[in-house]
């Protein structure tokens, strides 16, 4: 990368602008496309692609917290994908049922948990992320395990020694992130469009 701009950059600035670029890059794959889009299957099996081996599993068992099962987010969680939850029918402790949860809004947890059309059950329980908790309500029902599919955090390239391989993304997507990154950093430091160098916090909606 560092052929395609001025060589008087440090590489901690080269560094810092390629993860602001990363993550940018990622954050673009969890917006909704826009009304009308004629966006199909295999364009959207593209973007899946692109992140695939960002993909990451993590389960544990629960902690009962006022009426709440609790299990602490992994520590390189970025945004979830989706989730199942083990919840044992208070009838019977060998009846087991795996289900996925409704996310629900912190505003309209408990009023959720009240009204007869929507209160959580075996086979609906409701969830939320709340700081770095994840939360689960079957209710009363007793739940097990809480198992997260989930997109993890980036690694940033300035902590990656000089022998290492960077694999965050497959190839094809390094290639194109670099790219971005370029455009950013001639944008920022001189663009043909302006008479000085920019602000660091314009981005000239090239994201």
């Amino acid at each position: 990368m560092h052929s395609f701009v001025y060589a008087n950059m440090l590489p901690q600035e080269l560094a810092n602008q390629f993860d602001f670029v990363t993550n940018k890059f990622v954050d673009a794959h969890f917006k909704p496309s826009q009304a009308g889009s004629l966006q199909g299957i295999d364009e959207i099996q593209i973007d899946l692609d692109n992140l695939r081996l960002l993909k990451s599993t993590y389960s544990a068992s629960p902690t009962l917290t006022n009426g709440d099962y609790v299990v602490a987010l992994p520590n390189n969680y970025r945004n979830l994908l989706n989730d199942r939850v083990s919840v044992a029918s208070n009838c019977s402790s060998q009846i087991v049922l795996n289900r996925p949860t409704r996310p629900i809004g912190d505003e309209a947890w408990e009023t959720t948990k009240v009204i007869p059309f929507t209160l959580p059950t075996a086979v609906s329980p409701i969830s939320k992320i709340l700081g770095n908790n994840f939360y689960v309500n079957a209710g009363g029902n007793v739940i097990t395990s809480i198992s997260l599919t989930y997109i993890r955090k980036v690694l940033n390239l300035d902590v990656v020694t000089s022998n290492a391989t960077y694999t965050e993304f497959p190839e094809e997507v390094i290639l194109k992130i670099i790219d971005l990154t370029r455009n950013r950093i001639l944008e920022l430091v001189k663009s043909d469009r302006t008479s000085t160098a920019v602000e660091e916090n314009k981005n000239f909606g090239l994201m």
